[in-house]
């Protein structure tokens, strides 16, 4: 079987400038291509050449400027069985006119289907195309059935996942010294340190974060907090809600400690010198990334009961769920509640860590994508 592909036009693949998207393609591509020969369309990047091919997978880089046209005369050279888009469905449109024969797949990592981002027309146009919708959560799968009930036999959740041989548990042989280390470089002390990763903005909720810490330190003086992001991918850009954040942070002192954007690679140490991770996002968030990492971790979360969170974090499990992140006093106790009980992170860390091991692996994703493609090849063309 012969699969293309096609991420968004943003970021590129591998990751080196983050993007869950693309994190999520890395981590079954080499896995996909065990069974299936695989294209990857990504964008452009400086350190990346435009045509390579790794580990069987071969990566086509076009510039973002005019991409999807580029995919588009790309792909029209090529023989294909499946293409597989990449949170675009207006993408599988056009893709569509230069690949008739193929099967087409969708993934949905944000509530793509909006009234706001597809036309009623366009959106069951690509429901009738595709064979199948992947989506990142239950929550996500659940936005597109409201607004397209014909696709509801089509949608099928496929939570993410991470990798645990490259995130190694707080507990693994050598990571003390990790811990140590990256504790140094970013300044920390000795006290619990409480994490938020991501893009600084407002729907994620850091400014809320940083109101709740004000509390939390005020009653656990050696609490810290460490906040790793940006305002956009591979940024250092400063706007109007990220000076804010900075004003909030200055107000807690010494305790709460700003690192701006990390490269990809670096990330793992931030999760090593952390004892728990917070993600109290306002909107309904999809299911974030920083979840799965965490969890490969051994780290407890605290998360909002926005979106597909709760999906995977177990309350009271695996981490703790506030129900209104805007009650900062809730998230401040929740916080409090595992800074103040390292018992009770490390159970519920290990549980994770399980818990990621079991059900949140790569070689899972791979294989849940692998039927879909199966399925999508031998049904009807046109996805039925």
């Amino acid at each position: 079987m012969r699969v293309a592909l096609v991420s968004t036009e943003r970021l590129p693949v591998p990751p080196i400038r983050g993007g869950a998207i693309q994190v999520y393609i890395d981590g079954v591509v080499p896995r996909l291509a065990r069974e299936v020969r695989v294209r990857v369309y990504t964008t452009a990047d400086p350190e990346l050449p435009a045509v390579e091919t790794v580990g069987g997978v071969t990566y086509r880089r076009l510039e973002r400027h005019g991409y999807l046209e580029a995919v588009a005369r790309d792909l029209a050279g090529q023989t294909v069985d499946l293409v597989h888009v990449f949170n675009r469905p207006r993408s599988v449109l056009t893709l569509a006119e230069v690949a008739p024969r193929a099967a087409f797949g969708l993934n949905l990592h944000n509530a793509m289907f909006h009234p706001d981002k597809i036309s009623d027309p366009d959106g069951s146009r690509v429901v009738r195309r595709v064979s199948f919708i992947a989506t990142v959560s239950r929550y996500i799968a659940d936005t597109v059935a409201q607004r397209f009930p014909e696709a509801r036999p089509k949608l099928r959740p496929v939570y993410s996942g991470a990798d645990p041989g490259r995130i190694r548990p707080r507990w693994h042989p050598g990571m003390e010294e990790v811990r140590r280390r990256a504790r140094a470089d970013y300044g920390l002390g000795e006290g619990p340190v409480v994490m938020f990763i991501g893009r600084l903005s407002e729907k994620k909720g850091v400014h809320l974060l940083l109101q709740a810490m004000q509390q939390v330190v005020c009653e656990e003086p050696r609490a810290q907090l460490l906040v790793a992001g940006s305002k956009n991918f591979a940024s250092y850009r400063i706007d109007d809600y990220v000076a804010e954040c900075y004003r909030l942070a200055a107000a807690i002192d010494a305790q709460v400690h700003l690192t701006q954007w990390v490269p990809p690679g670096q990330v793992p140490r931030l999760y090593a010198a952390a004892d728990l991770v917070v993600c109290p996002s306002i909107w309904e968030e999809p299911l974030a990334r920083v979840v799965y990492e965490a969890m490969a971790t051994g780290l407890p979360v605290v998360v909002s009961r926005r979106g597909g969170l709760p999906e995977v974090v177990e309350d009271g499990g695996t981490g703790l769920v506030v129900d209104d992140p805007h009650d900062t006093m809730a998230l401040a106790t929740a916080i409090l509640t595992l800074v103040r009980d390292a018992d009770r992170r490390e159970a519920m860390g290990r549980r994770a860590r399980h818990l990621l091991e079991t059900r949140y692996t790569w070689d899972r994703v791979a294989r849940e994508l692998l039927e879909l493609y199966r399925a999508a090849v031998s049904g009807p063309p046109g996805g039925g």
